[in-house]
């Protein structure tokens, strides 16, 4: 069964003076007007109570009693906090003001001494030289900034320097300098077989070395007919001028 809701109409007291009601306060009128329509529309009330949060709250005369303890007790708490914040901040304050500027103070780092870096000894090289045709030993000398004081030393060692004094196109000598290009050793080949390495000594002389070279013999024929002259046989068969005469001499020629 569906109840039939009631419809709440403004409620106007037509025995209240219009005087009155200028006179009494607006929340005191509010209340009689809200009190006087739940006294007209009980059953309403009772069956949608549930829609107000304030359906059954007090309606009883509005009082401070209340409301100055809590504003008591909210002075006071604001009181306390203040007599024991501003002592907090005012130690605070006077510790900053009371510590002394600090002062920077630089001083020298006592390190020991760097290692001095040893001089790397200068590794001399062999400057090797091939003879040209025309050129003499003295200019060969002349080329490699040495004096002719220096070829004397080279000279006056005495070991097979003649083979020097017949230098050929394409022989080959080296030279040993220092880094102010002082002469300091020497060598050639009087032979094939044979080097001879001088060595400048702290006396102004020179100390030769020699070393025999590695070899290799081989066997050579040729054969030729004399017909006129040895010579020409010889060089037809392929024969230097050096083994000619050596032939010459063994066959008396």
């Amino acid at each position: 069964m569906v109840r039939p809701v009631a419809r709440l109409r403004p409620f106007t007291d037509p025995s209240m003076d219009r005087h009155l009601r200028r006179v009494i306060p607006h929340v005191v009128r509010r209340q009689a007007i809200r009190r006087k329509t739940r006294h007209c529309h009980s059953r309403f009330y009772a069956r949608c109570a549930h829609w107000s949060f304030h359906a059954d709250a007090p309606t009883s005369a509005f009082r401070w009693a209340r409301e100055r303890w809590v504003l008591s007790g909210g002075a006071c708490l604001l009181v306390l906090l203040t007599m024991l914040g501003i002592p907090a901040w005012a130690s605070i304050i006077h510790h900053h003001d009371s510590v002394q500027p600090v002062t920077r103070e630089t001083l020298a780092l006592q390190l020991p001494p760097a290692p001095k870096e040893s001089a790397r000894p200068v590794v001399a090289t062999w400057k090797t030289v091939e003879v040209q045709p025309g050129q003499t030993l003295s200019e060969i000398f002349q080329g490699q900034g040495l004096s002719a004081t220096d070829l004397a030393r080279v000279m006056a060692s005495g070991k097979d320097t003649g083979a020097l004094k017949a230098l050929h196109p394409g022989d080959q000598v080296a030279f040993l300098t220092d880094a102010k290009g002082r002469l300091q050793g020497f060598r050639y080949s009087p032979d094939a077989a044979t080097q001879v390495t001088l060595s400048a000594q702290a006396d102004g002389g020179m100390q030769a070395q020699v070393v025999a070279l590695p070899t290799e013999r081989r066997m050579h024929f040729a054969h030729g007919e004399v017909e006129g002259s040895l010579f020409a046989a010889g060089e037809k068969a392929g024969l230097s001028e050096t083994m000619v005469l050596k032939l010459a001499d063994v066959f008396k020629y």
